[in-house]
């Protein structure tokens, strides 16, 4: 007897099937959270994405269900093809395979030459734990007016950012001493709050980016670390990172920029109704080049749920009104990332400035800089 795929997956493999595969997405992926997947209907949803990450996570999931699958044998066949190539070039020409042999050095160059390389592999492994950049960021002054900080997200290489905040914002990474310290102020500071930073913490390289529907869990955080500031407020002020997903595509004819593909962004926003209610500011801001543009809207929201605002400090008298300013900015390749910056209303002054630096400087740090980007 022919058993019909579950409704959303057999919608996604026809909209697949006819030529539409941006439609199709919505619907294999929500299949692929809430419906009884085979092999070939990963292969369906590897087929409709354009984000590398995704086909590779599905591929694998096919193959998990049917190892001897031809099909998804010849894609895992490919993208390891793919990395073959890739891997080589990124190294330069003196490493591709078939390289003529150079000549020989004298045992003295080599010997220094291994010294060399034995400091550098100590300083990127000092790198990679984080404890140099913490030591050097201590060097040059944390306690400054600014402070531009760099994370990683996720297990390394995990996704790396950076942004300009206050000295007082602190990512709220239990793996850093800056912020356990921290937390141990406040904790002294605020009565009574300690179950509030259990619910703000959380390890970064815990990190984990959902491979189908883009949510990153369990959320990270760079939150106001003043004391003052968050009981006048009556809520902890975060920068919260929600979500990695793929930019949508442009219209027919227009050039696949980060900014067009960010413009797409907005009008697809506005197509759903996010961008209705009281809206304080929203736009696609150019910020260096063309393949540098975040899309960002501001708005003003009545407080209905104590829900609504989990890191007050009194989960039954919330803020009246928050501020969430939500922001996309690019990841390579074609992905964006999601932040929202939450703060209590009465806090919209202080914070005024703290919505510019990070519009203005909030991006994922690309390969070559630091750790390489994931994807």
């Amino acid at each position: 007897m022919y058993n019909a795929p579950p409704p959303n997956l057999m919608h996604g493999i026809n909209l697949v099937q006819s030529g539409h595969k941006a439609e199709a997405l919505a619907y294999l992926r929500h299949a692929a959270r809430n419906e009884m997947m085979t092999a070939d209907a990963w292969l369906w949803l590897a087929t409709a994405t354009d984000d590398r990450e995704e086909y590779r996570y599905c591929v694998t999931q096919a193959l998990q269900l049917d190892p001897a699958h031809p099909v998804a044998q010849r894609m895992q066949a490919e993208l390891e093809q793919q990395d073959r190539a890739l891997g080589p070039a990124a190294m330069g020409p003196e490493y591709a395979p078939g390289a003529a042999a150079r000549p020989r050095r004298r045992s003295g160059l080599l010997i220094a030459l291994l010294a060399v390389l034995v400091c550098v592999g100590a300083i990127v492994a000092l790198v990679a734990s984080g404890v140099l950049e913490d030591q050097i960021s201590e060097q040059l002054g944390g306690g400054t007016a600014t402070d531009m900080q760099t994370f990683t997200v996720g297990a390394r290489p995990g996704f790396r950012f950076r942004v300009d905040l206050p000295a007082s914002w602190l990512p709220a990474d239990t793996e850093r001493e800056a912020w356990r310290d921290a937390r141990g102020d406040l904790a002294d500071a605020i009565e009574g709050s300690d179950d509030l930073w259990e619910q703000v913490e959380t390890p970064f390289s815990a990190a984990t980016r959902d491979p189908v529907y883009g949510a990153v869990l369990p959320n990270v955080r760079l939150v106001e670390t003043d004391a003052d500031r968050i009981e006048r407020q009556g809520m902890v002020a975060a920068l919260t990172l929600q979500e990695i997903v793929p930019l949508p595509e442009v219209p027919g004819g227009e050039e696949p920029t980060t900014c067009n593909q960010m413009r797409a962004l907005e009008a697809a926003f506005r197509a759903d109704g996010a961008l209705q209610g009281e809206i304080v500011d929203s736009a696609v801001a150019r910020r260096s080049s063309d393949a540098d543009c975040v899309f960002y809207f501001h708005r003003r929201e009545a407080v209905e749920d104590a829900a609504d605002v989990p890191l007050a400090l009194d989960a039954e008298n919330p803020p009246e009104f928050v501020h969430r300013v939500q922001i996309a900015v690019p990841v390579q390749p074609a992905r964006y990332a999601f932040w929202v910056l939450t703060f209590g209303d009465e806090a919209r002054d202080d914070y005024d400035n703290v919505i510019d630096r990070i519009i203005r400087t909030l991006q994922a740090v690309p390969a070559g800089e630091g750790q390489p980007a994931a994807g």
